[in-house]
């Protein structure tokens, strides 16, 4: 019988979180022996095609944050901010990542609002670094290798029709899908979102949270809104509401999780062919995953398109513009220079009135009350839900009261680790969701190198 590969750690899956651990691995511990199985016939597939195929690997927070307040600063980019998350901020920052990838040769740049990129703007600048790392330090990288089942050395004392075990220091057998069997010490499910992953962190004893999208665009029940694709807002508040019987049927758990009043967040705005999208939207979908999963994707966006001014800042500004602009047409004179001529005309229509009505003419009572009303509380129904095809993120995975804050190792199985977008943390756009399979593929090598060191 020829004898099973054995390895000290065995990493299962080649994405960013993946590679990243066993490099981290190889640099803290040189001599243990490491592996990467990947399920897919290529790796690295969304560090290729994230950013628009540039790689926004991270994100510097502005140069006024102090370094000390930073972890903590980086855990308001990721919706259920959890504590657990800090940690692995303080022992990996951003700037260490930056610094990391200067020193294996790859300059990178940091723009206005934060994000970071190889200087390059290409993504294949991570693949080369990564793809190297791993060459130099004799990592083998095996493609088409899906694991379809992990047996614990403690299952086969009880169980044993099952494969034996070949080395003395392995706790684990993994069977591939070609029947190949591999034998580690420890090992690290980076799998992602995969359902593949799933399956065999619930196999070994993980607690998972379903898995949900985040990171999406909204689809509004509006044609005139829909015709205006391509206006945009700089800066808008804008709040996701669910009616209050539905809400009341959500899981407990999603029904905590909404701030009185709905989920609230301020950024930019675009209208798009099929509904809404932007930052703000993009931060809403996040904060609100699991609540319009739970809706179905039905809800009520208000929008503040004046966030900065109160309602009565705003009334006396269109009662001026009813003496300044007395015989001008309305829809030609617009008292907020922010708002687009099209979006404007858009608001003076959802308001009830008409465009090539004269100032003059606009009562000041109602109908000015009502233009108000929709600047400040303008309601889009949401009817679903689009895609962000520069992102591929979801919500839910291995709960993280199941792992081991400090090493991310599972607490149901000794030497198993998990790392990346498998556990149950998502981040917003700009480099978040990288940063933390940085941040827990760090810490997970370095768990491992302490816990092998010397043996």
């Amino acid at each position: 019988m020829a004898t099973s590969p054995y390895y000290d750690c065995v990493v299962i899956g080649g994405g960013a979180s993946g590679f990243f651990t066993a490099i981290r691995l190889k640099e803290e511990a040189p001599h243990l022996s490491v592996c990467i199985l990947e399920a897919q016939q290529s790796t690295l597939g969304k560090v290729k095609i994230s950013g628009g195929g540039r790689c926004n690997v991270t994100h510097i927070l502005p140069e006024t944050t102090e370094d000390s307040a930073i972890p903590k600063a980086l855990m308001g980019f990721y919706p259920r901010q959890y504590p657990q998350l800090l940690g692995h901020f303080i022992e990996w920052s951003p700037a260490q990542m930056l610094g990391w990838l200067e020193k294996h040769g790859v300059p990178t740049k940091v723009e206005k609002d934060g994000r970071a990129f190889p200087a390059s703007d290409d993504s294949g600048s991570i693949v080369h670094v990564f793809e190297s790392a791993c060459e130099a330090w004799g990592i083998p990288i095996r493609t088409g290798a899906r694991v379809t089942d992990v047996v614990k050395r403690s299952t086969i004392e009880v169980e044993p029709h099952l494969p034996q075990f070949q080395h003395a220091e392995a706790n684990f057998i993994l069977r591939l899908s070609s029947n190949v069997l591999i034998e580690a010490k420890t090992i690290v499910l980076a799998t992602g979102g995969s359902e593949n992953g799933y399956r065999l962190a619930e196999q070994l004893g993980l607690t998972l949270t379903p898995k949900v999208p985040s990171l999406f665009t909204f689809k509004i029940d509006d044609v005139d809104l829909t015709e205006l694709a391509g206006v945009s807002l700089p800066w808008v508040k804008a709040k996701l509401q669910f009616p209050k019987a539905m809400q009341e049927s959500f899981p407990k758990a999603v029904q905590k999780a909404i701030p009185k009043g709905g989920i609230t967040q301020e950024g930019a705005f675009l209208v798009t062919h099929w509904g809404v999208s932007g930052p703000v939207v993009l931060k809403l979908s996040a904060w609100g995953a699991f609540a319009l999963e739970a809706s179905k994707y039905q809800a009520t966006l208000l929008l503040d398109c004046l966030p900065d001014l109160p309602d009565e800042s705003i009334l006396t500004a269109l009662r001026d513009e009813r003496v300044t602009s007395a015989k001008k047409w309305i829809a030609n004179a617009c008292p907020f220079e922010a708002l687009p001529k099209r979006w404007w005309f858009y608001l003076i229509d959802k308001a009830g009135i008409d465009g090539y009505t004269p100032w003059q003419e606009v009562g000041e009572k109602k109908a000015i009350t009502q233009l108000c009303e929709v600047l400040k509380r303008l309601a889009l129904p949401i009817v679903g839900k689009g895609v962000f095809k520069e992102e591929f993120v979801t919500a839910g995975g291995v709960a993280l009261p199941s792992v081991n804050p400090n090493s991310l190792e599972a607490k149901t199985t000794a030497g198993c680790y998990v790392v990346g977008e498998l556990l149950n943390v998502d981040g917003l756009t700009g480099g978040f969701n990288f940063h933390h399979c940085w941040a827990s593929a760090n810490t997970v090598a370095c768990a491992i190198a302490n816990q092998l060191d010397g043996v």
